[in-house]
């Protein structure tokens, strides 16, 4: 992380840079911190679709559902076909509907977006949490 700060530091335009800190801070669960890394990814790269989803990630980790989902879908004008994208966008969109009728996750068998991992570049599905 540190050489990634150090990075930014040289080059503060550097959109990947900002991409890779934040994805680390994502691994870290550290989401919150996360996020003004891919906000400035985004404003420096407006059109690159893993920006955008990176940053919906961030937000849908820290229940800030409708605006990653404002990320995911312009991640998706950019890139149609990212099936990691468009599940993303499901699962924020499902869990935003779950909670506008004030139903548990556990009544509809939808598990939360804090509770299953979504990653911001591929979608491995949920983390195991036994080590394998």
């Amino acid at each position: 992380m540190n050489q990634l700060r150090h990075a930014l530091r040289l080059n503060p335009v550097n959109a990947y840079a900002n991409i890779d800190a934040g994805y680390i801070l994502l691994l870290l669960k550290r989401p919150d911190e996360a996020i003004p890394f891919f906000r400035e990814a985004v404003r420096i790269k407006p059109f690159y679709a893993k920006a955008h989803n990176n940053l919906g990630a961030a937000l849908a980790q820290t229940d800030r559902l409708e605006e990653a989902i404002f990320h995911f879908s312009e991640a998706l004008k950019i890139k149609p076909d990212d099936t990691g994208v468009r599940n993303n966008l499901i699962r924020a969109r499902a869990e935003r509907d779950i909670r506008s009728r004030k139903m548990t996750p556990n009544s509809t068998g939808v598990i939360s977006m804090r509770e299953r991992h979504v990653d911001p570049a591929l979608d491995r599905g949920p983390v195991d949490q036994s080590g394998r």
